[in-house]
């Protein structure tokens, strides 16, 4: 996966899942060119996030070092916080270098399935 920023540094890039998921890590990579990501913010089930609401409190946010984003280092992620998720966002609010181009060439995220009960298998006793 490749995405760029086209008007400025600010991207949103929202993952879907087929089902609900616990997630425990991520790990975000970037060139090492100034352009990876460095502040970012991860929202839980919010799949209308938009630029507009991005400030709210979110989830999780961390800023991400040089030699972090050029390996994707695996960034635990407090599991109480990510439970039960449906969707999650990721809002990167600047980058290494400063620049108004933010390039993300890889995104990671670890979890485990949440085991649900399939209605349509029950049977009657």
């Amino acid at each position: 996966m490749f995405c760029q920023s086209d008007d400025d540094e600010q991207l949103i890039l929202t993952v879907p899942f087929r089902q609900i998921v616990n997630v425990t890590s991520v790990a975000i990579q970037g060139p090492a060119d100034g352009t990876a990501p460095k502040t970012v913010k991860i929202f839980v089930n919010k799949p209308n996030l938009s630029f507009d609401n991005c400030g709210k409190k979110a989830t999780a946010t961390f800023e991400l070092t040089a030699a972090q984003v050029a390996s994707g280092e695996v960034i635990e992620l407090d599991f109480t916080q990510f439970q039960n998720v449906r969707v999650v966002s990721f809002f990167v609010d600047d980058n290494q270098g400063g620049g108004d181009v933010t390039n993300v060439s890889k995104i990671v995220v670890n979890g485990a399935p949440v085991h649900t009960t399939n209605m349509s298998e029950l049977k009657k006793c």
